[in-house]
């Protein structure tokens, strides 16, 4: 017997897992993505049966079994699950064997939303057609690796296909009814009255009553399950008869909603043929004038273009100009810092004018000290040009000293002028005391000279430092020409400050002022054109526009020419600057170059 109809139980639902670990264990694209909400779209089991015959499953009905997924419409998926269904026993029949495939019983409309019992059986098909087809040797090769559960399933699968065929290919003879089969056992009795032939009688019997127990216990089952197909088909009838009047209504409703829209677009072809009358009665002369104010409104714009470019290149050539402002403002930036040093230059000044009072002082003392030295030195050359005289006189006398000694000893020798020995020890003690005086003299000699060395010495100093003094005033004399200039310099610079803060102010003045302008221009034309394409002005008030617009214009004119001139004073102020400090560049670099000097000057204090 094939499956039991009753309600879905646990067995069955393994094995429904068990052939999902089957089609896992299949070497095709998505394999392992396969679930029961993607087998109720079909398309897994078109991937599954290009592996069983890739020549009957063409590619084209592949294609389009595989080109619905889960999230496809239940009708779609329903019409792909008969087109599996019916593609499976159009392959048994003609590769496998008849079945009789009514007692499977598939719901497809259940089965592509939630029943299991159809997908059950179209997995139980595909078994069948993997194993039992002609190329099913890659199928049996891999059943040895299956886990016991997946092979179950699977022998489950083939048992009840094998029944289903069995029974189709058997045709039953009908069975006997009691009083016959009471007969032919009288009869048999009658016959035969071997115990083995009425043993053997009897277990024919009893084997005929069980497969009739068993043939009536087929046939309560398919009550029962035409019974459920009974009340099924009842319920089904009943949505279909809520739907349908569920529709019915919609459609009621339809209908009244067109024919409010019927009437609404009446409504609106009547207005829309009082309007085109409306437009119609314009005149022609009011068109002409339309078509002149927007002629002279589109020239009007041109002109207005043209003068915004005239603006934005002035303005773009005040931006330039506001960069060499910048430029010329990092110069005075620069010299500003410079003067700050010039400053601190004129501190340093200060304290080097006290010090030349100082040194002034110093230098007078050093001219007395000098004078009285230049007295000493020549009283001490007096003293050595005597010393000197008195020296040669000395050498005089010490040579005929010298000669009279060597006479008297000359006569001591010889024993005459014995009685004169006074007078030669008196003549060697004059010698003696003029030898001493001598050594005195030489004494004071070398004193004298080591004094005029001294005072030599010291007038070499003196005269060097007069010198540097002298150097030193007449940097303080440059320096001092420096500061003037340097404040003249600055006296300048701060007026060309002063200037270019009144220019920056009145360059965004003006920048104000152009955007002003620019927005009344804007606000202008988009009033312009919307009051002549209202289409519902008098002539009055098109001649009060005109003059409006004649008022703004000359508006825009004027202020127009005042930009220009401004712009114009502007650029020469900006030239004017740039020159000034050109001219004034070559001042204060002399100035800066003193300034740096002075930092080399050495200070005597």
């Amino acid at each position: 017997a094939m499956a039991s109809d009753t309600k879905w139980s646990d067995v069955d639902v393994d094995k429904v897992n068990a052939l999902l670990q089957w089609i896992h264990s299949l070497s095709f694209e998505g394999s392992v993505d396969v679930d029961i909400e993607k087998l109720r779209s079909g398309a897994p089991f078109g991937r599954i049966l290009k592996m069983v015959d890739d020549q009957f499953f063409g590619i084209d009905w592949i294609a389009e079994v595989t080109k619905y997924n889960e999230d496809a419409n239940w009708r779609l998926k329903e019409n792909n699950l008969r087109k599996v269904y019916k593609r499976l026993g159009e392959y048994i029949h003609d590769c496998i064997g008849d079945c009789d495939f009514d007692q499977w019983n598939i719901d497809f409309e259940q089965s592509a939303r939630e029943d299991l019992r159809g997908i059950l059986r179209l997995l139980q098909l595909t078994v069948v057609v993997a194993f039992k087809g002609p190329n099913n040797a890659v199928f049996v090769t891999n059943i040895g690796r299956l886990s016991p559960q997946i092979q179950m399933a699977i022998k489950h699968a083939l048992d009840e296909f094998e029944l289903c065929t069995r029974e189709e290919s058997q045709s039953p003879k009908p069975l006997p009814t009691r009083d016959e089969h009471r007969r032919v056992s009288i009869n048999h009795n009658l016959l035969y009255e071997d115990d083995d032939v009425v043993k053997s009688m009897s277990e024919e019997v009893e084997a005929m009553k069980s497969k009739l127990e068993e043939k009536d216990g087929v046939i309560k089952k398919m009550e029962r399950k035409l019974s459920e197909l009974q009340e099924r088909k009842a319920e089904e009838i009943k949505e279909m008869r809520q739907k349908l009047s569920e529709r019915e209504m919609a459609f009621t409703e339809l209908e009244y909603e067109k024919s409010m829209l019927s009437e609404e677009s009446k409504r609106l072809k009547e207005e829309m043929g009082d309007l085109r009358a409306r437009l119609s009665e314009t005149s022609r002369v009011e068109e002409d004038r339309f078509r002149r104010e927007k002629s002279d409104l589109t020239d009007e714009i041109v002109h207005l273009k043209e003068k915004n470019e005239q603006l934005e290149n002035r303005v773009r050539d005040c931006k330039e100009h506001m960069n060499q402002l910048k430029v010329e403002e990092q110069k005075n930036n620069a010299y500003r810092a410079q003067l700050i040093e010039l400053d601190n230059g004129k501190e340093t000044v200060k304290n080097l004018k006290q010090n030349i009072g100082s040194l002034q002082l110093t230098i007078e003392e050093n001219h007395r000290d000098m004078d009285t030295l230049k007295a000493e030195r020549d009283q001490a050359v007096a003293d050595r040009v005597e010393l000197r005289e008195k020296m040669s006189v000395m050498e005089e006398e010490k040579r005929q000293l010298t000669i009279n000694l060597s006479k008297v000893t000359f006569q001591f020798h010889n024993g005459a002028g014995l009685d004169r020995k006074p007078s030669l020890v008196e003549e060697l003690a004059s010698v003696t005391g003029d030898s001493h005086h001598e050594e005195e003299l030489k004494k004071e000699l070398a004193i004298m000279k080591e004094r005029n060395r001294d005072l030599e010495e010291e007038v070499e100093k003196r005269r060097g430092a007069e010198e540097e003094v002298k150097i030193l005033m007449n940097k303080c004399a440059e320096m001092t020409n420096s500061a003037v200039k340097v404040k003249m310099d600055q006296k300048e610079m701060e007026e060309k400050d002063l200037r270019i803060r009144e220019l920056t102010v009145t360059l965004e003045r003006m920048k104000v002022q152009h955007e002003q302008e620019t927005r009344l221009m804007t606000s202008a034309v988009y009033e312009m054109g919307r009051q002549r394409l209202s289409g519902g002005l008098s002539e009055r008030e098109a001649v009060t526009d005109r003059s409006g617009t004649s008022s703004s214009r000359s508006f825009f004119r004027r202020q127009n020419q005042e930009n220009a001139f401004n712009l114009s004073v502007l650029a020469w102020l900006v030239v004017g600057v740039v020159v000034m400090g050109v001219l004034f560049a070559q001042p204060l670099s002399d100035a800066l170059s003193h300034f740096t000097n002075r930092r080399q000057i050495p200070l005597y204090v």
